[in-house]
């Protein structure tokens, strides 16, 4: 097993034993590497084609040891509601994750956090009241991001090491700019082998 270093592992305030039991549940505990999905401008963007096949070959890194989940910024109703929608083209996406995790802040400046799960809601997803670099070092594991936005990777990848993160521009961010120092990711077959090339890069 890997070991892990965060510089900002967060003090959970509330909700520890429920969050130690919802890695147990999901199997997070047990995976060797998790690959994080941003779910806007990201998974929102994919076609029903390319939610099945990506999840199908997200489904199977399970045999490797690597296990999926959405990260995503957010809380409100209409979010959660577009989410967990079967009727989206990218729920088949989302049926494939292994855990979704919703984070309420951007950059949270203080080093404690809350779980809590909100009404409704799959016994798979639990809100941490945090951002996403805290959410990904309370995981315990090398994580792999995938995200629209350069700070998210950039807050991971400080939170844990090991880890990895790439930016996806699709759909309405096609064109924007990258900046230097970044990694593109933006077509999603891509993205199982990334997190596989990660995984074995742990190995080397």
């Amino acid at each position: 097993m890997t070991d892990i270093t965060s510089s900002s592992r967060p003090w959970v305030k509330k909700g520890w034993h429920d969050w130690q039991n919802f890695m147990q549940d999901t199997g997070l505990h047990d995976a060797e590497v998790i690959g994080l999905y941003d779910m806007n401008d990201v998974v929102n963007t994919l076609s029903s084609d390319d939610a099945a096949s990506v999840g199908v070959e997200c489904e199977h890194g399970a045999d490797y040891g690597i296990l999926n989940c959405i990260c995503s910024f957010g809380t409100n109703p209409e979010h959660i509601s577009n989410m967990f929608d079967p009727t989206r083209p990218y729920a088949p996406f989302i049926a494939e994750m292994d855990a979704v995790i919703l984070t309420t802040t951007r950059s949270s400046k203080r080093n404690t956090v809350s779980i809590s799960k909100l009404p409704n809601t799959p016994n798979t997803c639990r809100v941490v009241h945090g951002d996403k670099g805290q959410a990904a070092a309370l995981l315990r594991k090398p994580v792999v991001l995938f995200d629209d936005k350069e700070e998210n990777v950039a807050q991971v990848c400080t939170a844990v090491d090991p880890s990895a993160g790439f930016v996806v521009r699709r759909g309405r961010k096609s064109y924007m700019h990258v900046s230097p120092g970044y990694e593109i990711a933006s077509h999603p077959m891509q993205w199982p082998s990334l997190v596989r090339k990660f995984q074995c890069s742990l190995h080397k």
